[in-house]
């Protein structure tokens, strides 16, 4: 082991074949049949220590030691580095079939391995636990049944040592359903025969979560957490127990012509009773009544007190055109995908739901929004100021048309915030929260603004707030969480978040940029340039200058750390 210790690990030419891969230490690749995958330089070199040591249980610190030589970092590098590869393999830490996690020792490749020659004529298998149990047809049933036991041993003391041995957590612990009421409203199913309706069904759902997260005295879970329902089959007390919610909204929708049928039912998930029910036959037109009727049941059936405020909020309608709401949704439907096409054709639809309702102040807050992600993805190749302009313009007006709804006041204050306005973005979500204090993307906008302008702890406990209702969170989520704490220094944490964001959206640029500059802050040099050269992959126009310009970072001490650690990561000026 002594000798192990000293051994760094050395690259060549040689390649080595784990399982059904064929890993190639020279290029730092992985290929099996169909499939090549492009490993980072320290997940490469944690691969081949483990191959020199196949079937052996390598301790968290020899693998540190060997993978990091000469470096002081954390285990959370360590993890982060393994999960990518377990990404890479397609392997699963709880029912692995190439690395295994030893609970309180550390990690072991458990794939048949062998160095192959350059001209492949020639292999040195390397043995491990698995291929000598395969191999050995001399095994007796007493060894067998030794095996089992010690297995059922082992298992015991996983489950009794694992809380000491996990991953670094990305999810946020879920917490004791508080004394207010809770509710997960479920994607309503399409039952009409056309299948081109579900953005219309899924835009039903949205408005009724939207609506409901107004009010301060239910906790309402996001649209992401429940939609990850959608089209699977239903059992509402686990799905209750799951999302820690104690009633479920479920329903149908039935659009034939110009008629609906809308039928609704909320269950109270402790003693599985219905609450309420109710179906409706309307004309398209009636949708809004609907809508409009369905959260008024809920409140009254779970005894909700309104405030004023919120009673004056449920006195604007959206629109009382049925055309321009079915565009609409369209256009949501396209805006939610987040490609240059959808936008484009998002677009389209907005100004046709504007121009048959110029009051529909939804409408012109999601061209606001729009026009900013337009501009933020390099998604037009018009002026970037003409841009932000109209999208300030239609910003403003959906606030104009309707101030006491939240979507308006957060699409305003995400615009003010790509204009480098922080104190108008800050004004403007803070309003949207008002009217809608279970407004998860409203407090995860308001994190990313606090992070912007560097108060980090304060955003880590929004955006942690965000995350209790909504936790089936995307990327940007943990991206906010890897910022704050890449602002506050602590860098493993900031590592194993910004991680995660990358697993969930592997062409998100902000992450990758922030996890470049983080592994520089490790003392990672050789990570960091591998994720520059990865984003100048997908896109070989970055600089320094383009995000210098680009990010509304107000904090002159952080973005002159920030950009310190670009240019050491190899982004070009």
């Amino acid at each position: 082991m002594d000798t192990e210790k000293n051994t760094h690990i050395g690259f060549n030419s040689v390649p080595i074949r784990i399982g059904e891969w064929t890993f190639h230490p020279d290029v730092f690749k992985l290929i099996r049949v169909g499939q090549e995958v492009k490993l980072e330089p320290r997940s490469a070199q944690l691969l081949m220590y483990l191959a020199q040591n196949s079937g052996k249980t390598c301790s968290r610190e020899l693998l540190i030691e060997n993978a990091w030589p000469n470096m002081v970092v954390g285990d959370e590098a360590l993890t982060s580095a393994i999960n990518k590869l377990r990404k890479a393999f397609k392997d699963n830490s709880h029912n692995p079939k190439l690395i295994e996690t030893i609970p309180k020792a550390g990690y072991r490749l458990i794939a048949p391995v062998e160095f192959l020659s350059n001209d492949k004529n020639s292999a040195e298998t390397v043995p491990n636990t698995n291929s000598i149990l395969k191999n050995n047809h001399q095994t007796s049933w007493m060894g067998i049944i030794s095996i089992a036991l010690l297995a059922m041993v082992a298992s015991i003391f996983w489950v009794l040592f694992n809380q000491g041995n996990k991953e670094p957590a990305l999810v946020v612990a879920q917490v004791p359903i508080a004394d207010k009421p809770s509710i997960a409203v479920l994607p309503f199913e399409n039952i009409s025969k056309d299948t081109d309706q579900e953005y219309f069904v899924d835009g039903i759902t949205e408005d009724i979560i939207t609506d409901l997260s107004r009010i301060s005295n239910l906790r309402v879970l996001a649209r992401n957490t429940t939609f990850r329902y959608k089209g699977q089959p239903l059992d509402l007390l686990q799905i209750a127990k799951d999302l820690n919610v104690n009633h479920v909204l479920e329903g149908s929708v039935r659009k034939s012509g110009k008629q609906l049928r809308i039928s609704a039912r909320l269950i109270n998930t402790e003693n599985g009773q219905n609450v309420w029910a109710e179906r409706y036959d309307r004309t398209l037109d009636g949708i809004f009544e609907v809508q409009d009727n369905v959260t008024r049941n809920i409140v009254s059936a779970l005894s909700i007190h309104l405030s004023d405020q919120e009673k004056k909020a449920y006195e604007i309608p959206t629109t009382n055109s049925f055309e321009a709401y079915d565009l609409f949704l369209k256009g949501r439907n396209q805006l939610n995908q987040r490609t240059k096409e959808s936008n484009r054709q998002a677009k389209d639809y907005f100004l046709q739901a504007i121009a048959l309702d110029p009051n529909f102040a939804r409408a012109y807050g999601s061209m606001a929004v729009l026009l900013t992600r337009s501009f933020t993805a390099s998604f037009s190749d018009e002026d970037p100021q003409k841009i932000k302009d109209k999208a300030l313009f239609y910003a403003l007006k959906a606030v104009e048309l309707n101030d006491k709804s939240q979507n308006t006041y957060w699409a305003l204050g995400f615009t003010h915030l790509y204009r480098k306005e922080i104190p108008q973005a800050e004004q403007a979500v803070t309003k949207a929260l008002k009217i809608a204090p279970n407004y998860a993307d409203g407090l995860a906008l308001l994190a990313l603004i606090k992070n912007h302008i560097g108060e980090a702890e304060t955003s880590i406990k929004l955006i942690n707030k965000a995350m209790l209702l909504n936790p089936d969170y995307t990327w940007d989520y943990l991206y906010n969480l890897g910022w704050g704490y890449y602002t506050l220094k602590q860098y493993d944490q900031a590592g194993a978040y910004l991680s995660e964001a990358l697993e969930r959206n592997e062409n998100t640029r902000v992450a990758r940029l922030l996890l470049a500059a983080n592994y520089i802050a490790l003392g990672l040099k050789e990570d960091a340039q591998w994720e520059i050269e990865e984003l100048l992959m997908q896109s070989p126009s970055y600089s320094i200058s383009k995000v210098a310009n680009d990010r509304p970072i107000l904090n002159k001490e952080y973005m002159d750390s920030y950009l310190s650690h670009l240019r050491q990561a190899g982004l070009p000026e």
